[in-house]
Order: C-alpha cells, then structure tokens, then sequence
C-alpha cells in the first residue's frame, strides 16, 4: 500500500469512530423506560456486535461490526475494511474467523465482509428515513479495541441532526447524509451497530469530532440499495461532495470556525476553509428554524420547521401555534426574532403553543449545547445529586482540588481514588457542603483495587452512604456520579461489567482515533475488575461515588481512558479491602499496573499537536507514520540498512516476561516456525527481549531469508516451558 494512500486513509481513521443510533419509537422519552428497553435488548445487540482486527503487517487495529445474516455477511465502515492487508472478526462468544473483503463504497464510508459460519445471530434492518430528532438510540462497538471478555461496550444518546454533511480528508471519505448523535463512542467503535430502542439496525458508527459531542453514523436505508451488489464483490460508486463551501457553512451550526481551522489544519481542506472563512467571521445569531405566519387571534402558525435547527430540537411541529414566549405574547413574525436575540443562551424559554386544539408548553433554550446530553442528564438527575450533595467531598491539596470522595460512615471514614493522592503527603483538606471544611489524614491504600481511604475528625455523626451490591446492576442501568449544590456531577449507563483491563491497554491501538483533542486525559493502566459506564467523567472528578438508582455506591470513579468509558472500582472489591484500608495498610501499584502517560504514544503526541496553540514547524503526520507504518524506517546503527527488512508476521503485547504472541500471520515467518498465541518471545537471534519493542528492533536487524533461533516461553502441561525455534526471518 503506497504511502500516499496510507495517508489519505489515516485522515480518515483519526477522524472516523462509530456511532449508535436508533430509529425507535420517538415516543419514549422517560429515563426509567430508556434503561428499561436497553436492558432488555442488550444480550440481543450485544450477540450481534463483533470486533474486527485489521492486520497490516506487524501491526494490527480494531473496528468494530455489525452481523446482517446467519451466514456471516457483516457490515463496517470502508475505512475499516480496506487498509487490512487480512482481517480477524472476533465474536462475543471469542471465536475467530478469518474473513474476507467483499465489496464496499469507499467515498461514503461502508463495507461488507465476510467469515464462513452459520446460524449466526442477526441484526434486523430498521427505517432510518422514519428517525426525529432528540429520538434515543443506542451504540455499542468496541472503543480502544475489545476486551478479553469480548464483550462490546453499550452506550446511549439521542439523535442531535439528521441528514448531515461531513468531509473526511480530500476526495477520501465524504458523508453525505449521516445521522448525528450525542452518544458517548470513540476509536474502535467505527462499523459498529447504531440501534434503535427495539434493537433494530438504523446505521453503522463512522466518525466523531472530538471538539465536542457530536458522533456520526452512515444510515441504513443509505446502504440498504448497493447490499446486493456489495455482496458480489464489487464495489459501489459513492456520492462525493460537490460544494464544499456550502458543507463548511453547514458545519458551522455545530463547529467554531475556530475549531474548524483546527480540524483541519495541514490538510487540503483546511488551505481551502483558511480561504472561505477569510478573517474572523462574525458569530451566528441563534435560527430558531420556525417558519410562521401570524393568525388571528390565538398568535403565529408554524408551516415549517427547519432541520436541525433550535426548534426542531425543543420538539416544534408544523402546524403548531404559538401563543406565548414566558410572558411575552407572540404576535408578529419579528417577535421570534426578539426572543431570540433578547434571551441569553442558557436560559430555559418555556413556550406556551396550541396543539391539537390544546394549550401545552415546550421549553426551548437558545444554545445547541444546552440540548447537549451531559446537560440534559444533569438536568434530569439533579434532585438525584442533591441528596448525594451531603455525602460526597471535595478532596484539596493547598487550595487546590486533586477529586472527590465519598463518606461511607458516621464517624468520618472517606473513600476515594489513589491515584489523585500520589503527590498528597499524609493530609489533605476536605470540603462538605452544608457541613465545612475537615482536616483529613489519609490513612491507607490500596494501588492495585486504585482506592484510599481518609479519616476526618466529625464534630457530630455524618450522613454517609450506604455499600451496595454490584452484582445486581445490569447493563443499561442509569448510575450517577456524586453531587454537589448544583446537582448530580455526572450520570451514564452501565456498558459492562466485570471487566478485566489488561495490561496491554496502556498503550492506545494503533488507528481509528479521533481527530481532535486529547483521547487519554488520565493515566493508562492497567485493573482486575471495573464497571464501565459511559459517563464523562473527568480527570478532577476521579474518586466520585457511582451510585445507583437506589441511592446506594456501588462502585469508586478511576479512571477515564477514552470518550465515554469510565472504570470505577466495584464495592465488591473495596468491602474485601476495607478493613486493611482503615487499619492504614498500603499495597503499592505492581508494576504492571503502574500508569503510563499518554504522551509516550505517537498518536497521543499527534493528537496533542492539533490540540495546541503552538505554531507547528513541521509535518505533524510525520512522525506518526514513522512509528506506525513507514516501512523505510531505519533500524538502530548496526542494523540491516537495506530497504528490505525482516517481518515475524506476528501481533505483540507487553507481558512481564518478554512479547507475548497475541496471533500469528498464515504463511509468514512466525507461523511457518511453528509459533503460536500465547507463546511469549524472550529472544531472537541473540538478541535479549524484554519489552514490545526490543522485539521489534531486534527482527530489522536480519535481512529477510536469514535463519535463526528464537526462544519462547510456551505453557505445556501448566508448566513455562523455554523452546529454542528455528526461524527462517521473512520479508516485509
């Protein structure tokens, strides 16, 4: 694969993650009733939902898919299925079948592929031309790549825009028609299911934009006409973009044009966007989008309600009529446009209107982000917070926040994050609303489980939370983070449970990032067994209680590894720990949890050049393709210097002892020797392996044809057993 391509198709992947969403019955909007369906549909969406491994060469990706008939037909993004040199898909049940590319549209961004297998769960094809907006739909997929358990993660949002425009890169990807959501999805997700709350397929995750929370997802009914020639083989012409001034005009109803210039910078597209927006364009007024004419005598008629537009978004119909703005009556067609400039953008405006021969109100805010699904949910819970507000304390340092705690006794016993108290000392202050502010000593910690427990001296019996049981959550259960005065501080769904993070997941897989922002704001690490959720939950708000609907924890906030995929440590695990924690006993991070910072990644350090202010000197792709897939990269002085250079044909991951085997190329170097997953590499050649990468040095230092010995650690009989191997080194 030429470089070039390469190039164009990595625009897309850092740009391309997946959404969920759902052409169900737009009438559900009761949070109880949401959890309920997704509760109910979660094994049955979940069993349908698989991961695919993208293998190019030594290095490998993941994307996610969604199973369309018994016999193995798949659907997935394009740009998820073209760059793989071979693909793996993995199912829920952790069979792995090879598949095999068929067709695809490669401009709008879909695929199918296939694995030999029958009587395979399906997805049912919904309707998407039938979608409205605020209609809540739900993703899964596998953000980050999947888990050992291969359970893909389940998320929720609403539907934020509908036949929306998108370009990715130049002349490479262009969505044309996508369905917009605020669901919580990042890398790893794209090509997974978008369903409705009757779990029916309404779209495929494509792309997110991480300057805010907008997802996108290619609909059904779009890919629904070429499935048929798609199975065949062949592949389908896509409708490529004809007005690119037009889409970036579209685009600023969700987008900055300063986060525009950002977006795409050092991209063909961002030459053309420095010249469409000229110098700084002046702000949008709030388009309320309602078409009206005045009648006699209730007020003004709605005959159209734009797309996408704030009144859509509120739930305005045609046919409406508006009798009042709060206390304002509305009477000439200027009135909106006195609501809309007169009312600051925060603030709820409640509409009195006549539908169906009856008066109702419908509050509208001026601002898209009101309508965001953090702000709603926090809307929503916030007598939920409220009652938390007495329990839950901010944890100081100087003045300064470090995180929250939660109080699990009347005589002052905290509970709280360890890692945001690596660089406290033994006290801290503590802050309770309605109560004051308390000294705190922190007493013991426990950095596998990533929890601490501080004592404050009460000066009278505290209300403090009572230890639930997390056995009993299901996945689709709303959970709530803390509270303060202003409510609840953050609230999700339950994507999984019981999962293991392994210690791989330190370093992000390579592919499918996001585009903009920074994708690992916490320490990577690795844990035993965390509840997903997919509340944002940031960095200072780590050591939150996750609470459920019955007011009880359940678990401790640690970490946040991608968009929409919080861990929090299970009460299961803290009730065995508790005692040692108050008899302040420590267990230090072992070394294969200890976190790794984000920044010794390459696509970290990508995405951080996009993120900051600083004028860039160079290319910032460049150093990205170097580490992930320049083939002419030069090996360490000494090395082969050819330009040919020596391929295993193997996917690594760390382990303690060497480069564990995580699967084996057919017909390359690695499995013509006989290796096998799970085998773990400790030398090659003579040269000594330890970590991922000494391997990787290691294999350029012999030209391709040259035999040599590699030494495994392989389990036979649960015993480690070292196995000498000969291996004739293969060819890039």
């Amino acid at each position: 694969m030429e470089k070039t391509r390469i190039r164009g198709l990595l625009c897309f992947f850092l740009m391309a993650l997946l959404v969920l969403t759902t052409s169900v019955s737009a009438s559900i909007t009761n949070l109880e009733d949401i959890s309920q369906k997704v509760q109910s549909l979660s094994k049955y969406a979940t069993d349908r939902t698989v991961a695919i491994q993208i293998h190019i060469g030594e290095r490998s990706g993941f994307g996610s898919g969604a199973l369309i008939s018994s016999d193995g037909y798949i659907l997935t993004c394009a740009h998820v299925a073209e760059p793989g040199e071979t693909l793996t898909v993995i199912t829920p049940d952790k069979k792995e079948y090879p598949a095999k590319h068929l067709g695809m549209n490669s401009e709008n961004d879909y695929a199918i592929i296939k694995i030999e297998a029958e009587n395979l769960p399906y997805f049912e094809l919904g309707d998407s031309d039938a979608l409205e907006m605020l209609q809540w739909v739900v993703t899964l997929g596998h953000p980050g790549g999947p888990y050992t358990d291969m359970q893909p993660a389940v998320a929720v949002g609403r539907i934020r825009g509908l036949h929306k425009r998108l370009p990715i890169g130049f002349n490479q990807k262009f969505y044309d028609d996508a369905i917009q959501t605020d669901a919580p999805i990042f890398a790893g997700n794209s090509g997974g299911p978008l369903v409705d709350l009757e779990g029916k397929l309404i779209g495929i995750n494509g792309a997110i934009m991480l300057v805010n929370d907008f997802a996108y997802s290619i609909p059904i009914n779009e890919m629904k006409q070429d499935f048929k020639t798609l199975k065949t083989g062949r592949f389908v012409k896509g409708r490529t973009l004809d007005n690119i001034f037009e889409v970036f005009g579209d685009l600023q109803e969700d987008v900055s044009p300063e986060e525009l210039t950002k977006m795409f910078d050092k991209t063909p597209l961002g030459k053309i966007l420095k010249i469409f927006i000229g110098g700084n364009m002046p702000k949008k007024k709030p388009q309320l989008g309602l078409w009206v004419k005045e009648v006699e005598p209730e007020g003004l008629f709605v005959r159209k309600v734009e797309a996408n537009k704030l009144g859509d978004l509120a739930g305005f119909k045609k046919g409406d009529i508006l009798l009042k703005a709060e206390n304002m009556d509305l009477e000439l067609r200027d009135d909106l446009d006195t609501v809309a400039e007169t009312y600051p953008k925060n603030k709820k405006i409640t509409f009195t209107i006549k539908r169906d021969g009856q008066e109702i109100k419908i509050p509208l805010r001026l601002d898209r982000q009101s309508y965001s699904r953090n702000q709603y949910f926090q809307r929503h819970f916030v007598y939920h917070g409220l009652e938390l507000m007495d329990v839950t304390v901010r944890i100081l340092k100087n003045n300064r926040l470090l995180g929250y705690g939660v109080i699990i006794s009347e005589d002052g016993w905290v509970l709280t994050n360890n890692e945001i108290l690596k660089k406290a000392g033994d006290m801290v202050t503590l802050q309770i609303e309605g109560s004051g502010v308390f000294p705190g000593k922190i007493k013991g910690r426990n950095g596998i489980l990533d929890i601490a427990a501080i004592k404050f001296p009460p000066v009278e019996p505290m209300n403090y939370i009572e230890l639930g049981d997390e056995s009993q959550l299901k996945i689709g259960e709303w959970v709530l983070s803390g509270g303060t005065s202003d409510g609840v501080i953050q609230a999700g769904m339950v994507s999984a449970k019981n999962r293991y993070v392994s210690e791989e997941r330190r370093v992000p897989t390579m592919g499918l990032f996001g585009m903009f922002g920074q994708p690992n704001k916490s320490p990577i690490r690795a844990y035993r067994q965390v509840i997903q959720h997919d509340s944002t939950i940031e960095t200072k708000q780590f050591g939150t209680p996750l609470v459920d609907m019955q007011g009880k924890l359940v678990g401790i906030n640690v970490a946040h590894f991608y968009r929409g995929t919080t861990f929090a440590t299970p009460v299961s695990l803290i009730r065995e720990a508790l005692d040692d924690l108050k008899a302040g006993i420590n267990v230090d991070v072992p070394s294969q949890y200890v976190p790794r910072p984000a920044e010794v990644d390459s696509v970290s350090k990508f995405l951080k050049k996009f993120s900051d202010d600083t004028e860039e000197k160079e290319d910032p792709w460049q150093e990205l393709f170097k580490d992930l897939f320049d083939s002419n990269q030069r090996p360490p002085q000494g090395g082969n210097q050819g330009a040919d250079q020596g391929f295993l044909g193997v996917q690594v991951q760390q382990n303690a002892l060497g480069a564990e085997i995580m699967s084996v190329v057919k017909g390359q170097a690695a499995a013509n020797a006989g290796l096998q997953k799970g085998d773990i590499v400790i030398d090659l050649g003579g040269h000594k392996v330890q970590e991922v990468t000494d391997l990787l040095k290691a294999v350029v230092f012999f030209e391709p044809g040259t035999k040599t010995i590699i030494t495994v650690l392989r389990q036979e009989n649960g015993k480690s057993i070292a196995k000498q191997i000969s291996i004739k080194i293969g060819r890039r």
